[in-house]
């Protein structure tokens, strides 16, 4: 094989990669949010603002000497942090982007300036034995809420063509969890009696099938159900934590477990005036009883950022990830304010990441091989 051909493969490894880092543990949304689809692709640079320039300028193709650089810049800058822990924006949260996905507004084929179909769940996931709950509402072209001339929704298991449990008019009648009148109709399904009593996590796909003035709208989504065994007991504490890097922020929430399993937690900070400032995870596995799991957030990210304490715990979420998908709880919000720190007192040392940085080394050294 020659040296380009191998070149242009490692260009196409290197773009998987990318992805993958951006995506993190991140869970699958709703199967037509076109939103979500664009920050699943986000880059590195993107994520940073370093400016990386993909693969095409001014409608050419880049050189693959040009790309390789470029991926080897974005390894780099990725190797400043840990991959527990990165610096964030208020519009590139993960928690939120995780937790609290904006209700697609679909339209007909043939009729993209409206009505649209929008639909949203109540909550992220559900246990098997409570109603599974979603609502809908058409809006017209002036986003004001327009009756359906008719709306069904339709359970299965197996995917949007799989085995139908259960179907169903959605109505806004004031029955179970909707309000009367508001224009935003409801299905809530409960699971038979077999699928209820299994507790292992499971997706289970909801078509709606909506008449409108101009046709058909038909979209679909995704219930999350299982039981999450994990619950937040409303206590935290944080401290300043030192290791060869220097100091670093740990928040430390207390969680009670029902049962032995994997699981994860993710936070953001921010500042009392509401600048974001970072975003950390762990995923540990536990036992039942009552377990601190911290979250330790970089410390040169309040070193960049000049911004004193206190923080607060802007968004707060966790998840049961025995199995993918995972039952997760809603996004908590400003739940706990850390005492009042100095940017000062925290490392200003980057991470340096050794894997990141032996692949940004590699790239570079295929890059410099590359004649122009």
């Amino acid at each position: 094989m020659s040296k380009r051909n191998l070149i242009f493969i490692g260009i196409g490894l290197v773009i998987l990669l990318v992805i993958g880092f951006v995506l993190f543990e991140r869970k699958g949304r709703s199967s037509n949010s076109a939103n979500g689809d664009a920050q699943g692709k986000r880059s590195w640079s993107e994520f940073f603002g370093i400016g990386g320039e993909g693969e095409i300028r001014d409608g050419e193709p880049l050189s693959p000497k040009t790309v390789l650089f470029n991926s080897a810049k974005e390894y780099r800058e990725r190797a400043k942090w840990p991959p527990y822990s990165l610096p964030i924006t208020s519009k590139n949260d993960p928690v939120t982007e995780d937790f609290e996905s904006v209700p697609p507004q679909m339209p007909h084929p043939d009729h993209p300036d409206g009505p649209f179909l929008v639909h949203y769940l109540p909550k992220n996931s559900f246990n098997p034995t409570e109603p599974l709950v979603v609502h809908a509402f058409l809006i017209d072209s002036d986003k004001k809420k327009i009756p359906f001339k008719g709306i069904t929704a339709t359970l299965t298991v197996g995917g949007a063509n799989g085995k139908q449990i259960a179907r169903m008019d959605m109505r806004d009648d004031g029955q179970t969890a909707d309000e009367k009148g508001d224009l935003i109709y409801t299905a809530a399904f409960t699971l038979p009696p077999d699928l209820a009593r299994d507790n292992k996590p499971a997706n289970y796909i909801i078509v709606l099938n909506a008449q409108t003035s101009v046709g058909e709208i038909l979209v679909t989504n995704a219930f999350n159900v299982g039981a999450l065994n994990i619950r937040h007991t409303g206590k935290f504490s944080d401290s300043i934590q030192s290791d060869e890097k220097g100091n670093h922020l740990v928040v430390e929430p207390e969680f009670q477990i029902e049962k032995e399993g994997f699981y994860h937690i993710q936070g953001s900070l921010y500042s009392e005036e509401g600048e974001a400032i970072g975003w950390a995870q762990n995923r540990v596995k536990l036992a039942p009883g009552t377990h601190i799991i911290p979250l330790k957030f970089y410390g040169a990210m309040f070193c960049n950022s000049k911004t004193d304490g206190p923080y607060v715990l802007r968004n707060f979420a966790y998840a049961n990830v025995v199995a993918m998908p995972g039952p997760r709880s809603i996004n908590h919000k400003n739940l706990h304010k850390t005492q009042p720190y100095k940017a000062s007192q925290f490392t200003c040392n980057s991470f340096e990441d050794p894997e990141m940085l032996a692949k940004a080394k590699q790239l570079e050294q295929d890059a410099g091989e590359e004649k122009q």
